[in-house]
């Protein structure tokens, strides 16, 4: 493989037997990535805190690029009580195409609850949000869905020990020029299960588990994305059979003509057959281009490319930790943008055998644990974004940062 230096942008790319790709490493010292600020919003709100998990959409009519992201925080009612660590998912536009960002207000909060299962007080935590714009009789409507579950007071971090919570809350609403999306955080979701979710005290629409037998062992699914194709909302979930990576694949659903009352949406599983897509294999061929190594793919995001007619998956590559147990513990590697050859079945392009890689994104001084997810819209000048991770206190969890990259794939 050779390797060559734009010095100007500080862009490697990279040529091998497969076709040339843009590689840089955002780091905190680094000149070619800089840090996203959402004016507006204090990322430093405690010990646990920053903006994570966060996709970047355009409203079609408006050309307002609106994006939603994690916000980790924590909550202490009252002195006496313990600090527990909850996230919230908030909402920021921008209307000068990526160069600044400013706070619109919260789309989904943590709230205490009674837990149906437990009978105890516990908080509702909602991260990993994904949208998506359809223009519909001159009106831009929007998609989400999310991943929300039961938090237990006096936790920060790691896994919730309360997987049977854990639902995807999809929703369907018009927005507003001013509002954008906003309006998702009234509108009635549909709630999808998985097989660890106890469906007597926290009801779902579907289990999606059972939708067809090449997914009946996922025991819970991981990171969304949305797509849309003709009159098909597609579903990508990150399947998770086990502690064994060699079982994780990217599960693909759909529902046809998703509109009107999103609760009695109905869903169907894309059979893939025995090649599964986003597998091991995938995410060792990807990984080769992060410097080595990849047992499994997460954190997957879908957009157009800005020099390929192809969507882009863009998502982390990850090995599992000595303390990993149903993804929690992953060590990222950083992040890829590989193009689609299909959604319907999905299908990455391949050169050569190996997945078609188009940009790598990397953070070499995140923790231990490396960076988080990354996104792209190639109609904002953010580039591809990374989550920088530091840990900030080991009592606390970690500090996340939204790093802008100057590559457009």
């Amino acid at each position: 493989m050779t390797k060559y230096l734009l010095a100007a942008a500080g862009i490697i790319l990279l040529a091998s037997a497969s076709l040339a790709i843009s590689k840089v490493d955002c780091t905190l010292k680094s000149s070619t990535c800089s840090i996203i600020n959402v004016i507006g919003d204090d990322p430093y709100n405690s010990k646990f805190h920053g903006y994570a998990d966060a996709t970047i959409r355009k409203d079609p009519l408006t050309g307002t690029l609106w994006m939603a992201y994690s916000w980790p925080h924590t909550i202490r009612n009252g002195p006496a009580r313990p600090v527990t660590g909850v996230l919230d998912i908030h909402l920021a536009y921008s209307k000068d195409g990526g160069k600044t960002w400013r706070y619109k207000g919260p789309l989904f909060t943590a709230q205490t609850m009674q837990n149906p299962a437990t009978g105890q007080t516990d908080y509702n935590s909602h991260e990993v949000m994904n949208l998506y714009p359809q223009v519909i009789k001159g009106v831009t409507y929007w998609y989400g869905v999310h991943s929300v579950y039961a938090e237990p007071i006096g936790r920060i971090g790691g896994s919730t020990p309360q997987p049977y919570s854990k639902r995807w809350a999809i929703a369907f609403a018009p927005g507003t020029a001013d509002g954008g999306p906003m309006s998702l955080s009234t509108a009635t979701p549909q709630y999808l299960g998985q097989n660890q979710t106890n469906t007597s005290a926290f009801p779902v629409s579907a289990n999606l588990s059972s939708l067809h037998s090449e997914v009946s062992a996922c025991a819970t699914y991981f990171e969304p994305a949305l797509v849309m194709s003709g009159n098909n909302l597609y579903l990508f979930l990150q399947c998770v059979t086990g502690r064994d990576p060699a079982g994780y694949f990217y599960a693909v659903f759909k529902t046809s003509n998703p509109q009107d009352h999103a609760p009695n949406w109905q869903w169907s599983y894309i059979p893939q057959g025995t090649t599964k897509f986003a597998d091991q294999r995938d995410a060792m061929s990807a990984g080769s281009r992060l410097g080595g190594g990849g047992s499994y793919i997460t954190q997957m995001d879908i957009a157009p490319g800005k020099t390929t007619s192809n969507l882009l998956a863009i998502f982390t590559v990850a090995n599992v930790g000595s303390t990993n147990q149903n993804q929690y513990g992953k060590i990222g590697l950083g992040c890829v943008a590989a193009e689609l050859a299909s959604i319907d079945p999905p299908k990455f392009v391949y050169h050569s055998g190996q997945v078609q890689v188009d940009a790598a994104v990397t953070s070499s001084d995140s923790v231990s644990q490396g960076p988080d997810s990354c996104t792209y819209s190639p109609d904002s000048a953010t580039g591809i974004i990374i989550a920088h991770k530091l840990s900030r206190d080991p009592t606390y969890g970690f500090y996340i940062r939204l790093m802008q990259s100057p590559l457009f794939p």
